[in-house]
């Protein structure tokens, strides 16, 4: 990372991507065509436990990732948790702020298709497909007396069916098959699904998209990644589950400038 400093400025990256930073305004993420442009207007200031960062929302997108049934659901055995926590921070806090300051949210989960299953990373089927189980002292394989940790197949797995479930109120419906595409499994979660619906009729208007893998970068040039390049995003929010897994992940395997708000991170 370069670092130039031109009076109480500093210019951090190079000609095509960079940030500016000063000692008492913090970081401009706004990304102006060249450090010397005119700000750009409109900006939004975030004061965060650090220095404050500043954003162009016309250039900026929440990011929510995985907030789908699957993880977050009763009806596929979800206790409430730090998802369920982070699930309120962002009905709460999160998707109004973003509103008021006119910043769009992109809707990220798991949804597979058909064709993309042949090219799905073998990690991902061991992943759903084999549960971490102590075998049992009584077995007849076993040769130690203390319980000894293995990799056991369980039933369904990706592209498998999930079968039936019971909702909260007792409606018995299909679960659809493991993290595919346009399946209830794969759907978003409880309240989140209104707002998505809310979101579609704002300027800029939210948008879904769905991954094969942890990341939405995944696969080169993924609908995703195409739609941030097109729009012409240059600074993305993070939000969602699992914060070291699927975020992390699309966070890490970025082809534009990305920044993390903290009060924006997943719980």
């Amino acid at each position: 990372m370069n670092a130039i400093s031109t009076s109480k400025r500093t210019v951090i990256g190079g000609a095509d991507n960079f940030w500016l930073f000063h000692e008492k305004l913090g970081f401009d993420l706004t990304h102006p065509s060249s450090p010397e442009s005119a700000p750009i207007y409109p900006r939004l200031t975030l004061q965060t436990s650090k220095t404050p960062v500043t954003l162009a929302p016309q250039k900026t997108a929440v990011v929510v990732i995985d907030m789908q049934n699957l993880f977050l659901s009763p009806a596929m055995g979800r206790e409430k948790g730090p998802g369920h926590a982070a699930e309120q921070a962002l009905l709460e806090k999160c998707i109004p702020a973003a509103r008021k300051a006119h910043i769009r949210i992109l809707w990220l989960t798991w949804g597979i298709r058909e064709e993309g299953l042949r090219s799905v990373p073998p990690m991902f089927f061991r992943n759903f497909g084999l549960t971490f189980q102590p075998e049992s002292n009584n077995s007849a394989e076993s040769t130690s007396s203390s319980p000894e940790q293995k990799w056991r197949p369980q039933k369904g797995g990706i592209g498998k069916p999930v079968g039936k479930v019971t909702l909260e109120d007792g409606t018995s419906i299909d679960g659809g098959r493991l993290l595919m595409k346009d399946q209830w499994n794969t759907g978003l979660h409880g309240g989140l699904v209104s707002a998505f619906e809310q979101g579609m009729k704002l300027t800029p208007a939210d948008a879904r998209f769905h991954k094969e893998t942890h990341s939405g970068f995944w696969g080169g040039n993924t609908e995703f990644a195409e739609y941030i390049h097109r729009e012409g995003l240059t600074t993305l929010l993070f939000a969602g589950v699992n914060t070291d897994q699927c975020v992390l992940a699309t966070q890490l395997n970025r082809d534009i400038t990305l920044s993390c708000s903290r009060t924006l991170a997943a719980l």
